[in-house]
């Protein structure tokens, strides 16, 4: 294939891309603009009700995890401070 006529097909490839790019960004400002006038942003009591049953969830799952992560932290410090078990030697029998 000839140089220039790759070349100009990635130039009308790269101007057709910009075009729409630019078409798009211009539909999405004017459609955000529609629905901020029109008021679509205020919601309602029972969405409002949902979204903080959902944070409340969140922040649930959040203090679990940290929960369980802290106990994890325990278990490790416990087995790194036992190296005959980690090792595989049988453990000690004390006499008495």
């Amino acid at each position: 294939m000839d140089p220039d006529a790759i070349i100009t097909a990635l130039v009308v490839a790269c101007s057709c891309l910009a075009v729409s790019t630019i078409g798009f960004a211009v539909s999405w400002v004017r459609s955000r603009e529609r629905a901020i006038r029109a008021g679509v942003h205020h919601l309602s009591a029972e969405t409002e009700s949902l979204l903080d049953r959902l944070s409340q969830g969140q922040d649930q799952a959040a203090l679990e995890l940290e929960r369980l992560a802290e106990g994890q932290r325990f278990l490790t410090k416990i087995l790194a401070q036992r190296p005959e078990i980690q090792s595989g030697a049988a453990p000690r029998k004390q006499e008495g």
